[in-house]
């Protein structure tokens, strides 16, 4: 008997993925993989957002704002807090995190 799987299921399994890499780069950035786990976290926020967002997306865009800052990437740190505070006060949907060089550059600007 073929088992029936609804799309909505298979839309929240796959959200998973991409949330497991997040908190997978988070995890080692603990330990002291700073460098190459904050990519890891880059890459999974950005999969959430090829999803089309994700549910706690603005919480792990802020945990990885933290570990940007506790790198010494302030200024991009900065850039994505101002985003979250705006987007929050306004409620304006906007893809955040899209692209880390995006934050540099709005940090160069300010």
């Amino acid at each position: 008997m073929p088992v029936r799987v609804s799309y909505r299921v298979l839309r929240h399994g796959r959200e998973w993925l991409p949330q497991g890499q997040f908190i997978h780069g988070r995890a080692l950035f603990e330990l002291g993989q700073v460098a190459e786990r904050l990519a890891e976290m880059e890459t999974g926020i950005a999969g959430c957002q090829r999803l089309g967002g994700v549910s706690r997306l603005q919480y792990l865009i802020a945990l990885h704002a933290e570990a940007t800052a506790r790198a010494g990437r302030v200024e991009e740190a900065v850039a994505t807090h101002e985003t979250l505070a705006h987007v929050q006060q306004t409620g304006e949907q906007v893809e955040l995190c899209r692209d880390a060089a995006a934050h540099r550059q709005v940090a160069a600007d300010a």
